[in-house]
């Protein structure tokens, strides 16, 4: 069965939060339960036009406290109970589901619970996930558009219904197939510093892509390019590298967070890089060691074509990192360094922080990421 919405399920698991929207009644909220199914969470559902303020604020009350050792009274907030079941040690995962159906001062208190993931006054637990879905306006009871602080706060995805999945349900008595969900590596903050460094390399060189927050309040609440949607870019391509989904799913996932325009030219900036295809690449430095003799290098014309070699060879080791595979790797940025030391850094970070056991590294490139490597784990 094919795996649908993994730009959706990925990014969730990066800590930031995508919604959905579609017409209702095609599955999304039962496919949140299969998730929290399939990775062990505590699934808990909000649908913020059935809630008050206080359950995303929390109640004011007063109390008493000691301030340069006198008595005073104070106003404190009890926090929403939903919050602190957060608190139980186990896996949480939550679904504003209907998100776009809460009035203007319930979007206000989710600004917060979204970026920061704090509730009145405390935060929830590392590893709580957050995921919205959305019904159209049109077809939402009191259904509205995000404000634009909210809507640049989250990847707006754009729901696929698994019909066949459906269809196969119904023969079966309507005993449905959980759906197949892409479960996120630990290891996939290790491609954030490339991803990054690739983003900060377009931008240089494509000027007005970083921020452009739209004119027309319609297009306000879609998604539009600012630093914190190319943060969160950089996050959900990381993770879409991590699990090896695809260039279809990078290019979704950009869509939905700095808008179909400039995730086009990002795209097509990529791919003009014309850039060897890593494994080819690996098989080289593999053969020239088997059969002791240089490897055959070519390298790139430009340092923003470095960063990309250097990062698709990175990104394939590390989703198959063997010891022969990594020791290519480091040679292939032995070679690059001979010439470009300081672009080539950018490259070693996850790499050496993912070196199998035995194997080696080339002693003169040794030395030159020893100091980064102390850095890194300082």
């Amino acid at each position: 069965m094919a795996k649908l919405n993994r730009a959706y399920w990925l990014f969730g698991q990066t800590g930031r939060t995508p919604v959905a929207t579609a017409a209702p009644g095609v599955g999304k909220t039962q496919s949140f339960y299969a998730f929290c199914r399939a990775t062990g969470r505590t699934g808990y559902i909000l649908v913020p036009s059935m809630r008050d303020v206080t359950d995303f604020y929390g109640a004011p009350f007063a109390d008493k406290a000691t301030v340069a050792g006198e008595e005073v009274s104070v106003m404190r907030i009890a926090n929403p109970e939903w919050a602190a079941q957060c608190w139980d040690g186990k896996p949480h995962a939550i679904l504003l589901d209907e998100m776009n159906t809460g009035v203007p001062a319930i979007q206000n208190c989710l600004l917060r619970i979204l970026a920061e993931h704090v509730v009145g006054e405390i935060p929830l637990p590392d590893g709580t996930l957050i995921f919205g879905a959305a019904n159209p306006p049109e077809s939402a009871a009191t259904g509205m558009e995000l404000c634009s602080a909210l809507a640049n706060r989250v990847y707006h995805h754009k729901w696929v219904m698994d019909k066949d999945a459906i269809l196969d349900g119904f023969r079966k008595g309507c005993q449905f197939t959980p759906p197949e969900v892409d479960v996120l590596p630990d290891n996939w903050q290790d491609y954030k510093p490339l991803v990054g460094t690739l983003a900060a390399c377009f931008h240089s060189q494509m000027p007005g892509h970083l921020h452009s927050e739209p004119e027309d309040d319609d297009a306000k609440s879609k998604p539009w390019p600012s630093p914190r949607t190319w943060e969160y870019l950089i996050d959900g391509l990381a993770a879409v590298r991590a699990a090896n989904a695809g260039k279809a799913v990078e290019l979704e996932l950009a869509a939905g967070l700095v808008g179909e325009t400039t995730a086009v030219t990002w795209a097509k900036w990529v791919d003009s890089q014309d850039l060897p295809d890593p494994e080819v690449l690996l098989a080289e430095a593999i053969s020239a060691k088997d059969n002791q003799r240089p490897m055959q290098y070519s390298h790139p014309n430009r340092p923003d074509k470095v960063i990309c070699m250097l990062e698709a060879v990175s990104a394939a080791v590390l989703t198959n990192n063997t010891v022969v595979r990594w020791q290519a790797a480091m040679s292939i940025v032995h070679e690059a360094a001979k010439r470009e030391m300081d672009t080539t850094m950018a490259a070693v970070r996850p790499l050496a922080r993912n070196c199998p056991p035995g194997a080696q590294m080339p002693m003169d490139l040794a030395k030159h990421v020893y100091p980064l490597i102390q850095k890194a784990f300082a």
